[in-house]
């Protein structure tokens, strides 16, 4: 029976304009059953992708430092989902500003998923908007859960700056657009060679271009980006339970949970472990950024975000069931495994290289 549901309530299989307790509880039954299956499956997914991203971040030079090429690129692949193997080969400018049309994309589905969501409500039976519901949840969980990662490190990227020397003395240059030493050999009369090298920086940060190209747009998307997925995220990716305004983008007050008239053993039961995953991975790609040269606290970094993710897990069983939290916390203590594994070799490489190793 095609029905109108109030508006308060409304969410995605009301706007559907379907009457589940009309039609009869075997149906309903059905779909409170296999909907949290698929949840699941597609939740497990990104916790396992999620786990992969945050170990590759143990791989560094100091852990690894005798890494074949192939494997390299494998966790590199692996840690952003290739976007910084594309900007070596395309161009770090188109990957970094089809990252802003991503993100801007990303906001304005945010804020306009209200209208979409009224839309469906106000007319039931057109597909467009069904679809368009759809797409959208979609587009925007896979955002702040697969990619998130790639564009948090992507928008990060612009604004990594490391001083350099160059002809005009020690300039800081944008580590995107990396500096290429050029080395040319200067032949003496006798027949000798010489090598001289200089260095060519790509574009010297917090000038007026990098400010305006580079600067501006990553400090508004991260902000953007990360403060609106944390939000998704906290309502357990449950994109009709929130009330965005574009004047406050930022109260989460107002944002209700969808009730479970069933629950199942696979059904999200608390969606701390998601923001926490989600906080972790923002630390570990600054900590990247901003640790490079200190591979001793970088490792505690990540140790200290993966014992959390632990102790988060724990104390907050993500699922109704005890199977799925076991196996959850069983990917969590592997991750904790990798960073205490990374943790001590790092520490035993800066107790025999202490000179070249900067604490």
């Amino acid at each position: 029976k095609i029905v109108l549901s109030p508006q308060r309530p409304l969410r995605f299989g009301f706007a559907l304009g379907l009457d589940f307790s009309k039609r009869g509880d075997s149906f309903a039954k059905f779909i409170s059953l296999t909907k949290p299956k698929l949840e699941f499956a597609q939740r497990a997914v990104v916790a396992l992708v999620s786990a992969v991203q945050i170990a590759s971040f143990c791989v560094t030079p100091v852990t690894a430092p005798h890494i074949p090429a192939e494997l390299h690129g494998a966790f590199t692949f692996a840690k952003d989902l290739g976007f910084t193997h594309l900007s070596m080969h395309v161009s770090f400018e188109h990957v970094y500003y089809t990252t802003v049309g991503f993100v801007l994309v990303f906001v304005i589905t945010m804020l306009g998923h209200e209208s979409l969501e009224t839309a469906a409500f106000l007319w039931p039976g057109r597909k467009s908007c069904k679809y368009g519901w759809l797409v959208a949840k979609s587009y925007l969980e896979l955002a702040s859960t697969l990619f998130f990662v790639s564009v948090f490190r992507t928008l990060l990227r612009g604004l990594d700056c490391t001083y350099v020397e160059s002809g005009a003395g020690r300039v800081m240059s944008l580590d995107a657009l990396a500096t290429s030493p050029i080395v040319s050999v200067d032949w003496s009369e006798s027949g000798s060679g010489s090598f001289a090298t200089s260095t060519v920086v790509g574009l010297q940060c917090w000038e007026w271009k990098h400010t305006v190209k580079y600067g501006i747009p990553s400090i508004l998307g991260l902000v953007a980006f990360g403060c609106l997925s944390f939000r998704l995220l906290l309502a357990g990716s449950d994109l009709s339970a929130l009330e965005l305004e574009v004047t406050k983008w930022y109260d989460c007050r107002r944002d209700g949970k969808k009730p479970q008239p069933r629950v199942h053993p696979l059904s999200l039961r608390s969606p701390s472990l998601g923001t926490a995953t989600m906080l972790t991975k923002m630390t570990v790609s600054t900590a990247e950024v901003l640790l490079t040269n200190y591979p001793v606290v970088y490792a505690v970094a990540i140790l200290v975000t993966s014992a959390t993710l632990v102790l988060v897990s724990l104390s907050k069983a993500p699922y109704h069931g005890s199977i799925p939290n076991q196996c959850q916390r069983g990917l969590q203590m592997a991750l904790l495994c990798c960073a205490c594994a990374q943790f001590v070799v790092t520490v035993g490489a800066w107790h025999r290289h202490s000179d070249s190793v900067v604490f």
